[in-house]
């Protein structure tokens, strides 16, 4: 749109997506096979491949929404539409990954097979986008990387919150709920709709800067 200088509230708002981004990638990496052995109570060698089954979906997907995403057109720009459409299935998806339901040894491997596809198709809904958008704000050098800047930032701060709150708020759950399980359940549940504003603040920040 022809601007060089982007306020400084839109930068700090651009960074929210991705806050939601490492609030949820850095619990899944961290405690998901903490959660798939201890308390959904699979084995260890089965936790490993859902979490190897998840690397490999997001490296299969980033190429094929990269180049669905270029080729979007709308009158809300190219990225902008698919964080809207992505932060309530990113947050609602989040709490599923760590609910366990009980559903039996066979059926509970399904469940978080299909979880995990899920979980990195709206992981690269969302981040694949979002990175492209800095570059559609400004052609500017310096804005550019001021906004990839405060992006870091959030990237920073949600992931040192996503290496160590989660314990705390499984534990307060679990007292709370009476099982690991509810537990477990209810902090994902927490994380997942807090990360819900976080990509809409982007979304509605960078209005009319696409």
């Amino acid at each position: 749109m022809g601007r060089n200088k982007i306020p400084l509230w839109v930068k700090f708002s651009y960074g929210g997506a991705e806050g939601a981004n490492s609030l949820i990638f850095t619990l899944f990496y961290v405690f998901g096979m903490f959660f798939l052995t201890d308390v959904a109570k699979l084995d260890p060698t089965f936790a490993g491949i859902v979490l190897m089954t998840g690397t490999l979906w997001d490296a299969f997907t980033d190429p094929i929404i990269g180049i669905l995403s270029d080729r979007t057109k709308s009158r809300w720009g190219r990225r902008r539409p698919y964080l809207f459409a992505v932060a309530l299935p990113y947050g609602i998806i989040s709490w599923l990954l760590f609910t366990d339901f009980n559903l039996g040894l066979i059926w509970a491997k399904v469940y978080y097979l299909v979880m995990v596809f899920f979980y990195f198709t709206a992981y690269t809904f969302l981040n694949v986008p979002h990175t492209a958008l800095a570059a559609e704000m400004t052609q500017d050098y310096d804005e550019r990387t001021s906004l990839v800047s405060f992006r870091a930032g959030w990237s920073q701060v949600t992931s040192v919150i996503a290496g160590g709150l989660p314990l705390i708020l499984a534990d307060y759950f679990t007292r709370a709920l009476g099982t690991k399980e509810w537990g477990w359940s209810g902090m994902a549940l927490l994380l997942g709709m807090v990360s819900v504003p976080m990509i809409l603040i982007t979304w509605r920040a960078t209005r009319g800067y696409e």
